[in-house]
């Protein structure tokens, strides 16, 4: 007895411990399963690669700033709107105009923000969609075809179809030859598999979509808060930036548009030109070469400066094309202030999906599809009297990459020099009290020769700087 219930109790421990066995592979399993439910197949997270779709920089920018792409509002209750764009660079680098086109990809990328701009404030959209399907031909269609054929002369498209046509039958011969059936022969036999072979479309499908927009505002004080200048080996160079207007940038706007007066007022700040980047230092001109564009800047009284900068390349190495280039990115930063003043914006785009799909005889089938889209975006600023502009500084350095001679100019506007300009104006317009008669001058000729330097010089010249003269 005592036996039997030893082997008993040994049986049960056995049963429960391969019982605790399977039940911990149960839940093994169990376990297992859950992993692979929660977690992602590893290759399927292998298989996603990220590209750069530009604008990057620039948006990681704004998120640092703790801002968002669109109206942001400040603790005091007003806002202020931002808006990030990017442009390719279209020249290569080394390329003659390569310096130009770093400038054009700045004010691309700036009408790319604009374009984003005027459809948040107001865009005028529509869509039509069209889906036909179609089996057989109507007889109105067959009628038109006839009387098409009985026209003497063929108009454009009906040569275009009767060529279409030919081809058409050109192919068919070749393949009921190559079954070994004569197109051309009156044997009923091979006319009627020339018939089953030349059957016309059973079903067709046409989709379209087609969709439009159109802006057009007028808008003022937009301007750039950051920009950013990429190029990679290999690859093509690429401007992006980050614009900003808020009711501050619209009134300096309208202080430059109209009255000084109109002009916001800050907290003071540093003295202007301790917060450009200083042009006459290695360190400020590697600042330099990336900045275009117009900038809101206080000085040391919290009188607001609108800075604007701009580049251009000289075409030769001599001092006139120095000269020329200096000129030119002068006239550049001038319009950068003219359109941040005020302009006339309009943004027109279009985007059209297609596809076009038939079921033909004996299981056959054709197939076609794309797409296209085009946008317009134009910025227009009339002519305007602004008073007050004055060149602060203009610089000049190699390029980084390409070595080639990049020119720089800074222009600056202020409330107080606007009002300067005028009052100089007035003075200069007063008619004088009394004239002299100037003596006339006599002009003389040299040779060319006589215009080259036989050796150095430099000179400089002081009258009148006692502020008691002026």
């Amino acid at each position: 007895m005592k036996r039997l219930f030893l082997t008993t109790i040994a049986g049960l421990l056995l049963l429960s411990s391969q019982t605790f066995a399977k039940s911990n592979d149960l839940i093994s399993d169990l376990q297992q399963e859950a992993e692979e439910l929660n977690t992602p197949a590893e290759t399927s997270i292998q298989s996603i690669e990220m590209i750069n779709i530009g604008s990057g920089p620039c948006q990681d920018w704004i998120s640092e700033k703790d801002w968002n792409p669109g109206k942001n509002t400040k603790p005091d209750g007003s806002y202020f709107y931002v808006e990030s764009a990017s442009a390719v660079i279209d020249a290569p680098p080394g390329h003659p105009n390569y310096i130009n086109s770093r400038q054009n990809a700045y004010v691309k990328a700036m009408m790319n923000a604009k374009g984003k701009i005027l459809q948040y404030l107001e865009t005028e959209f529509s869509r039509e969609v069209t889906f036909n399907t179609k089996e057989g031909e109507f007889t109105t269609e067959k009628e038109a075809d006839k009387k098409n054929t009985e026209i003497p002369e063929e108009s454009a498209l009906q040569q275009i179809k009767r060529k279409t046509l030919s081809l058409i039958n050109a192919t068919l011969d070749e393949k009921l030859k190559a079954k070994g059936v004569d197109p051309d022969s009156n044997n009923p036999v091979d006319q009627e598999t020339v018939e089953e072979a030349v059957q016309e479309v059973l079903i067709s499908k046409e989709f379209r979509d087609l969709a439009s927009s159109h802006s057009s505002l007028q808008l003022k004080g937009v301007r750039r808060v950051f920009v950013n200048e990429s190029i990679k080996k290999g690859e093509q160079g690429e401007i992006c930036l980050v614009a900003l207007y808020s009711p501050k940038t619209m009134a300096m706007a309208d202080a430059i548009f109209s009255d000084p007066s109109l002009a916001p007022e800050g907290t003071p700040n540093k003295p202007i030109k301790q917060q450009i980047p200083d042009w006459r230092t290695p360190e400020g001109v590697a600042q330099l070469l990336s900045t275009f564009g117009t900038e809101m800047l206080r000085d040391e009284n919290g009188q607001f400066h609108v800075v604007a900068y701009a580049q251009s390349a000289p075409k030769t190495k001599s001092k006139t094309a120095q000269s020329q280039a200096i000129k030119k990115a002068r006239t550049r930063a001038k319009a950068e202030l003219r359109t941040f003043a005020q302009e006339n914006a309009v943004l027109n785009d279009a985007k059209e999906d297609y596809e076009l799909a038939k079921e033909l005889s004996e299981a056959m089938a054709e197939y076609e599809g794309g797409d296209a889209y085009m946008d317009t975006l134009s910025s227009i600023s009339g002519p305007a009297k602004i008073s007050g502009m004055r060149e602060l500084g203009v610089w000049g350095a190699k390029h980084p990459i390409t070595g080639q001679v990049v020119i720089g100019s800074i222009v600056v506007w202020s409330p107080d020099d606007a009002k300067s300009a005028r009052q100089m104006k007035s003075e200069l317009g007063a008619k004088p009290k009394s004239s002299r008669k100037s003596s006339a001058r006599k002009s003389s000729r040299f040779k060319s020769d006589a215009l080259k330097a036989k050796g150095s010089y430099q000179g400089s010249a002081s009258g009148g700087s006692s502020e008691e003269d002026f």
